[in-house]
Parts: C-alpha cells; sequence; structure tokens
C-alpha cells in the first residue's frame, strides 16, 4: 500500500478500494510531475494482467499522465455471474463514479485533472459516470466500446470525448455512430485501419493507445 518514487520517478502502488460493498484492488502509477491521471476501467475482473492493459497504461505513463487501472468485477462477481455483471450499466458506473470520487479524496491524486477510459461494456460505464460528475471528469476516452449501452445519458456527458474503434469492425463503427450523434459536447471518432474489436492486429493497438494519450495529453496537461 506504501508506494514510493524510484528511479524511473514514477510513484507506484497497489492500492485498495471499497467500492459498493466490494474491495477491488487498482493499479496506481504517479510520474512525479504529472497534472492529469486517467482512470482505466475494464468490465473484467482479469484485464490487468493482459498485454493491452500494460501498453495502454505505459504508454500514458511514458508521456507524465497518471493512471489508476482498476476491473469494474472482484474475481468473485466474475466467476459467478459475469456475463450479468459485465453488462449491467448502471452497476459498473456507479462503481465508476465511486472510483472517480477515491480520487478526488486521495491525497497523492486529489489535485490531477481527471480522464476516464474504458473499453467494451466499460465504456459505456465511463460515459454514463461522465454525466454524473461533469465538473470532474475533463476528458474521456472509449475504445472498442459498447457507447450504445450509455443510452439516455450520452446528452448529458459534458467532457470532450473521443471514440476509437477498428475500422474492419464495421458493427460497432455504427454503434458508435449512433452514439455520437446523441453527445451535445465536443467529440471525435478515429477509425485505426485494418483493426477489428479486438484490435490484435499488428500495431493496430499501439496506434489505439497513441491516440488516446494526445487526446488526454491535450485536454488534462495543456
Amino acid at each position: 500500500m506504501i508506494g514510493d518514487y524510484g528511479v524511473s520517478a514514477m510513484l507506484r502502488e497497489n492500492v485498495m478500494l471499497s467500492l459498493d460493498e466490494a474491495g477491488l484492488e487498482g493499479d496506481l502509477s504517479i510520474p512525479r510531475d504529472a497534472v492529469g491521471i486517467v482512470l482505466f476501467v475494464n468490465a473484467t475482473a482479469s484485464s490487468g494482467a493482459s498485454a493491452h492493459h500494460r501498453m495502454m497504461v505505459e504508454e500514458l505513463n511514458r508521456f507524465g499522465i497518471a493512471t489508476l487501472a482498476l476491473d469494474l468485477l472482484t474475481p468473485e462477481e466474475e466467476e459467478s455471474n459475469g456475463s450479468k455483471w459485465r453488462f449491467d450499466i448502471d452497476f459498473l458506473a456507479r462503481r465508476v463514479v465511486e472510483a472517480a470520487r477515491w480520487l478526488r479524496e486521495y491525497s497523492d491524486t486529489q489535485k490531477l485533472k481527471l480522464g476516464l477510459l474504458g473499453a467494451n461494456t466499460g465504456a459505456a460505464a465511463v460515459l454514463v459516470a461522465a454525466s454524473e460528475l461533469p465538473r470532474q471528469v475533463k476528458a474521456n476516452v472509449v475504445y472498442s466500446g459498447r457507447t450504445d449501452l450509455a443510452g439516455d445519458a450520452l446528452p448529458n456527458v459534458q467532457a470532450p470525448t473521443l471514440f476509437v474503434v477498428g475500422n474492419s469492425d464495421r458493427e460497432n463503427v455504427e454503434l458508435n455512430r449512433r452514439a455520437a450523434e446523441q453527445l451535445k459536447c465536443e467529440h471525435h471518432t478515429e477509425k485505426v485501419p485494418g483493426a477489428t474489436h479486438t484490435f490484435l492486429e499488428e500495431g493496430t493497438f499501439e496506434r489505439a493507445c497513441e491516440l488516446s494519450r494526445q487526446w488526454f495529453d491535450w485536454y488534462l496537461t495543456r
């Protein structure tokens, strides 16, 4: 629980958040001169070990953006009824809101500008949470996301929002287009050439990371 700045000028620590009566473990990384932090959420209990997860965090940290990477389900919830909870957007969004409030109260992060980042159904949860925290959230990025599931919350999102979708993921391109049309805030869509829903094609997730970092760099650090 106790972090320290090492030779890389990075504070790293594992934190335990008590959210919605559940204990969720998060990975907190804060570059020494960070002025912004991204709450990176996924609607599973297993993303922390994934190569994509690490790649996104490293890209943001490398450019001075702090991160709190958090799976929105506990391993027990994932095992017992993960398929249900992953599509319960209100449930997931409530945890995103509580995690954002935790960041506002935690001494090492309370002064950092907040951005939200989510994938798959976690993307919808991010947008719902952003609609409920208009003063705190300064920017959103959603990739490979079921943003259509954010529903009636979309017109209430105020933070600038970037949609990142695979150009070959035709279904998701259309779903994100419809979601974007409902936004009243600044927003932009980037289609990554050659990418499908999983972004497993060579170089495609690296491009998604770069686009996400550029968006947050502009809205959180400038």
